[in-house]
Parts: structure tokens; C-alpha cells; sequence
């Protein structure tokens, strides 16, 4: 994601963006908060850590706080199986 494009006040000052996961696309689950960054903060990451759960038909929603410009430039899943299941 695109990072640093906050505005200089305002909303849209400190963006956050929250994901949220489904497994069946009618009931949300989390709303796990990432910075984007502030205006100029090229440097900040936005990733989501320790997911968990089975996630076979797992379905991820990505919303934006703030009225922003906002891009995506990819997705990256890493997974692993889990212990002790």
C-alpha cells in the first residue's frame, strides 16, 4: 500500500487502515488497525501479523479511515500449518 499520503490537517491526518476477514462473506470478524502513515511517512509498512485461524475460504476486506488517495500495489499471504492440529 501506498504509505505517507495523509493530509496536512484534518481528517485525513494520521490514515488508518482496518481489515476485516469472513468465512462466509456475511459475518465480519476483526477490524485489526494499521497506520498508513503520515503525510510524508513513506517509510511505514501496513501488514497484518498472526491472523490465525482456518482461513481455506477465507475472505479479507481492507477499509480506509480517511477520504485519502489510496493504492494497493499487491497482497502477500504467507501461511503455515498450524501446530498441534
Amino acid at each position: 500500500m501506498e504509505t505517507g499520503v495523509g493530509l496536512q490537517i484534518g481528517q485525513g491526518e494520521d490514515p488508518v487502515a482496518m481489515l476485516e476477514f469472513s468465512d462466509d462473506c456475511h459475518i465480519w470478524y476483526g477490524e485489526l488497525r494499521a497506520s498508513i502513515g503520515k503525510i510524508g511517512n513513506y517509510s511505514a509498512g501496513v501488514r497484518w501479523h498472526r491472523l490465525g485461524g482456518r482461513a481455506r475460504e477465507r475472505v479479507y476486506r481492507v477499509t480506509i479511515s480517511d477520504p485519502i488517495k489510496v493504492v494497493m500495489r499487491g497482497g502477500r499471504l504467507l501461511a503455515r500449518e498450524g501446530i498441534g492440529q
